[in-house]
């Protein structure tokens, strides 16, 4: 019996419709997944194919496209705050009990404002009432993150989500749990080979949503961390079959049959759980 379960995001790179995803992942010994916030129709075929095949509905993903709307104040800001509204209640419907959400998209501003931390207010209010927990996850923008994850600071129904490439590239290797461990309650698992501009720039073609041991995030230094942090959640990968366009990161996926990509992909995981239960 293991201590730690582990998972792996739906994603239409795989190569299978989502539809028939969730099969997959159990076939090759995954035991959870998370989704996009979907249709309503879409949403309902998800959830049942993760009760048939005995997955776990961990999270769902809330739509990130007004990220930067949400600060503000205009009829976008408005939409992208029903959005995430949609996303809690899309996981009291489907069972999941985390939404992850994006404090911000985009390369250009760095200039939170207090109409920004007004509405995240709202959403933790919102999401409380529902025993929903928002995890904002480190995106680009980090002065977003910082400015929410300290305002936000007196509110349960708030926690961090760290993706682990993210940190590589848009955060240029910062330890996102030096800051945040302690409100952990989710994870995104990928790499990357982080940022390849000459001048520094950071683009987001440099998150390639690699395999977990693939890229340049080091995930000795995540095993220290989670265990220095006590996290017990699940070990979620969010991955990619793809490149992105000009990159070749990912050639190697794009040359396997999906189902051979999602093996590699569930030994990795499963490595990683072995570091994970390792006792010192």
């Amino acid at each position: 019996m293991h201590q730690y379960q582990i998972g792996l995001a739906v994603s239409e790179s795989f190569g299978f419709p989502i539809a028939e995803s969730f099969a997959h992942l159990k076939q090759h010994g995954l035991e959870a997944t998370f989704t996009g916030l979907g249709t309503p129709e879409d949403r309902h075929v998800w959830a049942d194919q993760c009760a048939k095949h005995g997955l776990i509905y961990s999270s769902i993903h809330a739509p990130f496209k007004r990220a930067a709307d949400i600060w503000e104040d205009t009829l976008n800001g408005d939409e992208g705050e029903r959005e995430l509204y949609a996303s809690i209640d899309a996981c009291v419907e489907v069972g999941a009990p985390i939404t992850v959400v994006h404090p911000f998209i985009g390369f250009d501003k760095h200039e939170p404002t207090p109409i920004g931390l007004t509405r995240m207010c709202r959403v933790a209010e919102y999401a409380a009432n529902k025993n929903i927990k928002v995890a904002i996850e480190n995106v680009e923008g980090e002065e977003y993150l910082d400015y929410l994850m300290a305002g936000l600071r007196d509110y349960d129904s708030i926690g961090f989500c760290l993706d682990t490439g993210h940190e590589v590239c848009y955060n240029r290797g910062r330890d996102l749990l030096a800051d945040y461990g302690d409100r952990l309650c989710y994870l995104h698992i990928n790499s990357n080979v982080g940022i390849t501009s000459p001048e520094g720039i950071i683009t987001y073609k440099d998150d390639a949503h690699m395999l977990p041991f693939d890229g340049k995030a080091d995930m000795n230094f995540l095993v220290e961390r989670l265990k220095k942090h006590q996290y017990k959640g699940i070990l979620m990968m969010e991955l990619a079959r793809r490149n992105h366009k000009d990159r070749n990161t990912n050639d190697r996926y794009l040359a396997m049959a999906p189902d051979e990509y999602l093996a590699e992909a569930a030994a990795q995981i499963k490595r990683l759980r072995d570091m994970m239960e390792a006792t010192v």
